[in-house]
């Protein structure tokens, strides 16, 4: 296995070679609501709260980009906190206002796309080979 350091060098001499860099899984938008949910479960001091796996299935992401959202978030509470005052509670209503909004993006071509091999759902770049993590 190679070390850290190399890795580390590697991934530099790809960014430096990047083309363009790679796009996003979903919309700004839908990626903003997502945030504002967990920030939202995150700050629940309901005694019984759902675990950030439920919370993953719950907004269709992997439970790592919800404990990703969530280091972010206690990295810097400032940040969401603008946001939430800015923007308000987020509901389901914007996710799904947010996801056709995703939806339409993808039809032009501006993000990543599902692809489905074997009954299991995989993230594609369009044209590329490879399968990527959701996150």
């Amino acid at each position: 296995m190679p070390s850290r350091e190399a890795s580390l060098r590697n991934l530099e001499k790809a960014r430096a070679n990047w083309q363009h860099p790679p796009r996003p899984w979903r919309s700004l938008g839908e990626t903003r609501v997502i945030k504002r949910l967990v920030w939202q479960w995150f700050n629940s001091r309901e005694p019984q709260k759902w675990s950030g796996r439920a919370v993953g299935r719950w907004l269709g992401v992997t439970h790592a980009y919800v404990q990703k959202v969530v280091k972010g978030i206690a990295a810097d509470p400032s940040k969401m906190q603008r946001e939430a005052r800015f923007s308000g509670p987020a509901t389901f209503e914007h996710l799904e206002r947010a996801r056709e909004e995703t939806r339409k993006e993808g039809a032009y071509g501006r993000l990543r796309e599902k692809v489905e091999v074997g009954g299991v759902q995989n993230w594609q770049q369009h044209g590329a080979s490879g399968c990527a993590n959701q996150g």
